[in-house]
């Protein structure tokens, strides 16, 4: 099945995220623009991003078929974070053109604020997170925990606790 400008995509069958499009797209555009970069320095560079490229491709497609997702999120969110370093980096020594920058850069941005919308929804979903966007953290040791044992703990023991922090409390 192909599309009016002759791309391939699968059917119903590949279930895609707008998020899993834009890092296509980020790919599209990156492999051209990192194909011009000049042979002393290419192999080190193109490397080291197409790398982080492939980690986040990876990465959001592994979080779309997790059904915990939080960890996958977070991961995700660290490599874009290097991502965009190492793209800044590339643009400062001059092997990437402003108008090329602007482009990847915009698009990098795009998908790491897709990934934080992603992430703050996990967790709402999860309960560990209050309605002004703080997470319920154990005051004993810092896990993070869902409204309804913050809630529990405190009440019983006047703060809020993990169940291994409540089994120490009562043990004493």
């Amino acid at each position: 099945m192909s599309d009016k400008n002759g791309h391939r995509h699968f059917s119903k069958a590949y279930e895609k995220l707008f998020i899993q499009q834009k890092v296509y797209d980020l790919g599209l555009y990156l492999w051209p623009a990192l194909g011009k970069i000049n042979k002393e320095q290419r192999f080190v560079i193109v490397q080291t991003l197409m790398q982080e490229f492939n980690e986040i491709k990876k990465l959001v497609f592994v979080a779309n078929k997790k059904y915990s997702k939080k960890d996958t999120l977070r991961k995700l969110d660290t490599e874009i974070g290097a991502f965009k370093m190492d793209i800044q980096w590339a643009n400062d020594l001059g092997y990437l053109k402003d108008p090329q920058f602007e482009v990847i850069a915009n698009c990098i941005i795009e998908v790491g604020q897709m990934v934080g919308g992603w992430l703050k929804s996990e967790r709402e979903k999860s309960g560990t997170i209050d309605a002004d966007g703080k997470e319920y953290l154990c005051s004993a040791c810092g896990a993070v925990i869902t409204k309804r044992i913050s809630d529990y703990s405190s009440t019983h023991f006047g703060r809020s606790l993990c169940y291994a922090c409540q089994k120490k409390v009562s043990k004493k």
